[in-house]
């Protein structure tokens, strides 16, 4: 089975977190890898794909990302969602220690869980990674705004895109970070980021909430 990714789920008390794997599965040498801020695990397959495959290797998607489960109604995306259920799914790991490898998000979930559980991981690997969020400085005004979004939160019908037009989204959201995506990286990003429909157009998966992320 090394060198064939494989899908994996893990049970939480509000859904499932799933992802990938890699490697020898029976090897105590494990690897969790957390993606970015409403990215998947898919962009890490290039990566792990490359790696010694002796050591297991898991990339999930983050809750409410790719095909993990959303929250239930009513519940508001807070940045301590992330290690809370990266605690669930390590206690879950039959290994005494874990590796951590983040990108930006995923590195500073990574980063938190590694200063609560210092004792939990053997290696901590941030790519591309700015830390652990800080409170901001108008606290209250973006807490009370992230609050009343949630209370008001509707939930619509995502728009339904060619494959063509959400790349150009992908695109111009890149550009405005300074970054962008190759060619691969995007068919990548797809196979876990939208499901296609029936009349061949792509609806995403990520769930709306997360633009109104509390931190």
């Amino acid at each position: 089975m090394s060198g064939q990714f494989r899908q994996v789920a893990y049970k939480l008390p509000w859904g499932k977190i799933r992802g990938l794997s890699i490697g020898n599965p029976n090897s105590k040498n494990v690897y969790v890898c957390l993606h970015g801020w409403q990215d998947n695990c898919g962009l890490f397959k290039p990566l792990l794909s490359k790696l010694p495959q002796e050591n297991h290797y898991i990339a999930l998607d983050l809750v409410g990302h790719g095909l993990s489960d959303r929250l239930p109604d009513g519940s508001m995306y807070q940045f301590n969602i992330y290690p809370l259920a990266l605690s669930h799914i390590v206690e879950s790991l039959d290994v005494s220690k874990v590796n951590l490898i983040g990108h930006s998000l995923g590195g500073g979930v990574s980063g938190m869980y590694t200063a609560l559980f210092p004792e939990k991981v053997e290696r901590l690997i941030l790519l591309d990674s700015a830390g652990m969020p800080l409170i901001r400085d108008d606290f209250k005004g973006h807490t009370k705004k992230a609050f009343l979004e949630n209370v008001n939160y509707r939930e619509k019908e995502e728009y339904q895109n060619t494959k063509e037009e959400l790349f150009r989204r992908l695109d111009i959201g890149m550009e405005r970070l300074g970054s962008g995506l190759s060619d691969t990286a995007k068919e990548l990003w797809l196979e876990r980021a939208a499901r296609k429909l029936e009349n061949g157009k792509f609806q995403l998966n990520r769930d709306r909430r997360l633009g109104g992320v509390q931190i």
